[in-house]
């Protein structure tokens, strides 16, 4: 069922438009009140976050993941400035270094092909969010067009949910 809804999803987000949703992270206490902000690279049709990660770099410490392998683990990995990206696995920027942040995370922000109005998220199929936030303790904040906005979704004991999502009209706390 996972792998079908993620399926439709991802073919209605390609004929969305992106918007940045920039303004609207910025003006989130958790956001202000955090040191360290860890931030997905978005890619492709997700919600932009290049404008966001160029503004959090003049004022907090800026994580981004790193995926290690292919069995669904990944790390946070610190990061100075943009020019310390290239492109990695699956075509998605990386960071240039290898180096795992091993520090608190403040603020997360999740990709995901859909996210419920309960913070289910339904991602990419191959666990690297769920396994890496799952024993931290970091505010969750999920970004999503509308269209990709449901009241439920199917998921399990292994799926990390979001504190919050945020779409271009709404703002949901969970």
């Amino acid at each position: 069922m996972k792998s079908a809804l993620r399926k439709s999803c991802l073919e209605k987000r390609r004929t969305l438009e992106t918007k940045d949703l920039t303004e609207k992270i910025l003006s989130l206490p958790e956001y202000k009140n955090a040191s360290t902000v860890f931030i997905y690279i978005s890619y492709r049709d997700e919600i932009p976050t290049q404008r966001l990660i160029e503004y959090a770099l003049s004022e907090k410490r800026v994580l981004v993941p790193l995926c290690i392998n292919s069995f669904g683990d990944m790390v946070a990995v610190e990061i100075s400035s943009l020019d310390e990206l290239h492109k990695g696995h699956f075509g998605i920027s990386e960071p240039l270094s290898h180096i795992p942040y091993e520090g608190e995370i403040d603020f997360s922000l999740l990709p995901g092909v859909a996210f419920s109005k309960k913070g289910e998220r339904i991602g990419y199929g191959k666990g690297y969010y769920d396994r890496f936030l799952k024993e931290r303790k970091t505010f969750k904040v999920g970004l999503c067009h509308d269209e990709l906005l449901f009241d439920t979704l199917p998921c399990d004991e292994n799926d990390v949910k979001a504190d919050m999502i945020i779409t271009p009209e709404r703002e949901i706390r969970i």
